[in-house]
């Protein structure tokens, strides 16, 4: 059976330590916040299914991005459907990405139904350019071997939540204006800065600077004992000003739960008859 349906003894165990940690509206130390940290990150990271969404403003043009993991659930037990094995009966996996407001990916793959009722599995794909034209692509592919692919590794809650691991009460800095940890019911909100002593730390164990360098403050909103939510504010310029204006450089929100979308039909056909969806 896969992990995101096996985390009930782990959320109760979160659950006790939320409870043990915080009182209602209660503030809590640095060394609360690694506890934490650590423990809504085990439960995000043992989820496969999930939605979220990605708004980076740290370019000169915004790219927004969305991804929706997705299988339906019975209305009674709030639990996915799965099979004799315990996978997921009707797994299926959205991708959309825009460059600047405009679309400019496309990925849907699971069970795509044709005209005359049978079922096919495919991995659609809309590219388009700067011109608006359109490159349309099928390839035969299970959303759970697209999920374990390299292509949609870019996608994992493992690569999201990256910036956040190995987060120590020692990297996270309370002490300037706008920084605290707050409680409030199932919600815990907190607000630091991130010590060298992290970033320097993450350039050595990835080769790559973190996510969190160049923010002046993160934001990382914990709800219901997983991750839900992190922010990066940066101080920009303002124009013809000496003055500085706080913003939002990343914006990436998280549920486990998305919308509802379907799998296009393998089969449809332009107004002129040929493939909408040609194979690659």
């Amino acid at each position: 059976m896969r992990n995101g349906l096996k985390t009930g003894g782990l959320l109760l165990a979160a659950a006790l330590l939320f409870g043990s940690l915080f009182g209602c509206g209660a503030k809590a130390s640095e060394t609360d916040a690694q506890a934490v940290l650590e423990t809504a990150l085990q439960n995000s990271l043992a989820a496969d299914l999930f939605y979220w969404k990605e708004t980076d403003n740290r370019a000169e043009t915004t790219q927004y991005t969305l991804v929706n993991v997705l299988s339906d659930i019975d209305n009674k037990t709030y639990t996915p459907y799965v099979d004799e094995n315990g996978d997921y009966t009707t797994l299926r996996i959205q991708v959309q990405k825009q460059l600047g407001g405009k679309t400019v990916y496309e990925a849907y793959c699971g069970d795509s139904t044709g005209a005359s009722g049978e079922t096919k599995a495919y991995l659609f794909e809309n590219t388009r350019d700067e011109a608006g034209g359109e490159t349309r692509t099928k390839t035969p592919m299970t959303a759970a071997a697209y999920q374990e692919s390299d292509a949609f590794s870019p996608y994992t809650l493992q690569a999201k939540l990256r910036c956040l691991t190995g987060l120590t009460a020692a990297d996270m800095d309370f002490s300037a204006d706008g920084c605290k940890i707050d409680s409030r019911g199932h919600i815990v909100q907190m607000q630091f800065c991130v010590r060298d002593s992290f970033l320097q730390r993450y350039r050595e164990t990835y080769g790559e600077p973190s996510l969190l360098e160049g923010a002046k403050r993160v934001f990382v909103e914990v709800a219901y004992d997983k991750i839900a939510q992190i922010v990066l504010y940066v101080d920009e310029p303002i124009a013809g000003t000496s003055m500085q204006m706080e913003t939002e450089s990343y914006n990436f929100q998280l549920v486990y739960l998305g919308p509802k979308f379907s799998v296009p039909a393998y089969d449809e056909t332009n107004a002129d008859g040929t493939p909408a969806w040609p194979d690659n």
